[in-house]
């Protein structure tokens, strides 16, 4: 059975774009697409603005599965699921691209005339998130509470883990967030055990096998203990012992490489290591210019360098609380 898809946009793809550099030609046609999708979906009668937000994710789950039934996709409950969340996950993660991303007239004026129906919600509980350290997450909240998505951990894992990632942004702000941070981890680490029991499916840019979400949840592990001063030893998290079968699991591999020497750095800085961290600084620039695929060296190129403006921002934010 082929992988479902609208306008040729399946998972897999949607990774492809995410993992390109800034200019590149997939990453501006998957903002394009999310940009245009959100136009023709919020133009639809059946979506008020005065819907809660877990009812608007709802009525688009809905629309992506009519989607699917009107090309004549085979698809099943999961191909739906992990579309649905996939494309709410890559529209987060590029939502400042999606934002700037130019479109047809016709489709900008569905998109102008209605974007406070789920656009404008969607992007101010995010901002809440990163800039205000709210809790509330209404996809993580939609993912939990529905009567399929929740029995199936590949559903769970991924969306709590996306949820640590946003609300981490906020940690120096308030230090309840590490805490609450740990306990979704914590969460995640009991659902590992569940994954032998369902069917694999990706429905986030950790590609949809036990083995490679143990490693995303490492992975927000190692970076959540990364944030305090008293960290430790920063733990293998075996990337290297899984065989990528697909081009998805190759650059998530690369991608992953990337984060663990990220880690390393903020470890030996934060134990004030000054000789570790030059090393690893110096490693990591090393790793991104061996990269062979050109799109995916400029998306680490440019997440580091906005990683480094981040955690600038951060250590200013720190220094200023303490006056």
């Amino acid at each position: 059975m082929s992988t479902p898809d609208i306008h040729q946009w399946d998972v897999e793809r949607m990774a492809k774009g995410h993992y390109g550099g800034p200019e590149s030609e997939e990453k501006v046609e998957l903002c394009r697409f999310i940009k245009e999708l959100l136009a023709e979906f919020s133009s639809k009668p059946n979506l008020k603005q005065t819907n809660i937000t877990l009812s608007k994710i709802g009525t688009f789950h809905a629309y992506v599965e009519k989607q699917f039934k009107n090309n004549n996709r085979e698809y099943d409950e999961d191909d739906v699921g992990a579309w649905t969340l996939a494309f709410m996950v890559y529209w987060y993660r590029n939502r400042n691209y999606v934002d700037d991303s130019k479109i047809s007239y016709e489709l900008k004026d569905k998109f102008d005339n209605n974007r406070h129906k789920f656009y404008n919600t969607m992007m101010k509980e995010w901002e809440g998130q990163r800039k205000k350290g709210r809790r509330t997450d209404s996809i993580l909240e939609y993912t939990i509470t529905h009567p399929q998505l929740s029995k199936n951990p590949y559903f769970t894992i991924p969306m709590r883990l996306e949820y640590v990632r946003r609300l981490r942004t906020y940690w120096n702000e308030d230090e309840n967030i590490l805490h609450l941070c740990r306990s979704q981890l914590k969460i995640c680490e009991a659902e590992l055990e569940k994954l032998d029991q369902n069917r694999e499916v990706t429905c986030s840019p950790a590609p949809g096998t036990k083995a490679w979400i143990k490693v995303q949840f490492k992975m927000q592990n190692l970076l959540t203990d990364g944030r305090e001063a008293s960290s430790g030893y920063v733990k293998e998290i075996g990337i290297d012992q899984i065989t990528p079968k697909s081009d998805h699991e190759e650059i998530y591999a690369d991608v992953m490489r990337f984060w663990k020497l990220i880690g390393y750095s903020k470890d030996a800085e934060n134990r004030l290591d000054s000789e570790g961290f030059k090393t690893h600084e110096k490693k990591l620039t090393k790793y991104i210019k061996s990269i062979k695929n050109k799109d995916l060296r400029e998306y680490l190129d440019h997440t580091k360098k906005d990683n480094d403006l981040f955690v600038d921002g951060q250590k200013k934010a720190i220094l200023e609380n303490k006056k």
